[in-house]
């Protein structure tokens, strides 16, 4: 089989909240010039309309814009180091806020340091935990292929937002469109693709217990 195995341990970083606490209902606007930075960061504020939690890896740029958007509301960062280790280091202020109202994660041990060689787990953690993979911007070789790979393979939900075909950090996203990847301009059709799938989930259960039910039922007779 081509699916990865399921990690057998990982390690969390978390600080519960107190259910008094105060949960803003609105999305801070983010410095940033880049093009592709806005557009994650809109998507970031917008997935409170759904029940789910913003992933990514805290790396610099878009990564880090997926973290600070959604952050009074819940993001959640898995790590190619130890849950310990910040990388990179100057996102030691995103790390201590992400420990006291999101997550962090790895399937590495305490005190691990970061290397290339892990990013191949890292990315297949992320799918793993993730409903959906949003590919923002990726080159021929990004890391981020690999996590749509193993998201497809999961049958988890593939998005990319189109770039110019000139730009070279746009070729590996650009492609994943006609591999069946959803082309994405708004945040609106992730929430509307996600809640569809998640209904959709809701009555394939319903189905699953009442067809359970039925033959219990008929077997003690």
């Amino acid at each position: 089989s081509c699916r990865a195995p399921a990690p057998r341990t990982v390690s969390s970083r978390r600080t519960e909240r107190a259910s008094t606490a105060p949960r803003h209902r609105w999305c801070k606007r983010l410095p940033f010039t880049k093009v592709r930075e806005r557009s994650l960061s809109a998507v970031s504020c917008s997935r409170r309309r759904i029940s789910a939690e913003m992933v990514s890896s805290m790396a610099r740029g878009i990564d880090t814009a997926a973290h600070e958007g959604p952050l009074s509301t819940g993001t959640v960062a898995v790590l190619a180091g130890g849950t310990d280790t910040v990388h990179p280091r100057d996102n030691q202020a995103l790390y201590d806020a992400l420990i006291e109202q999101g997550a962090a994660l790895s399937e590495m041990p305490l005190g691990t340091v970061w290397q290339a060689r892990y990013f191949p787990r890292w990315n297949r953690l992320v799918s793993d935990i993730s409903l959906g993979i949003l590919v923002v911007e990726a080159t021929e070789k990004s890391g981020s292929l690999i996590t749509a790979r193993h998201a497809a393979l999961k049958k988890r939900v593939v998005f990319a937002i189109p770039g110019s075909p000139l730009d070279s950090r746009s070729k590996g996203s650009n492609h994943l469109i006609p591999q069946g990847a959803h082309l994405t301009e708004s945040a609106s059709e992730i929430v509307n693709i996600l809640n569809h799938i998640n209904m959709i989930t809701r009555k394939l259960l319903v189905h699953v217990i009442k067809y359970k039910l039925f033959v219990s039922y008929y077997d003690k007779k």
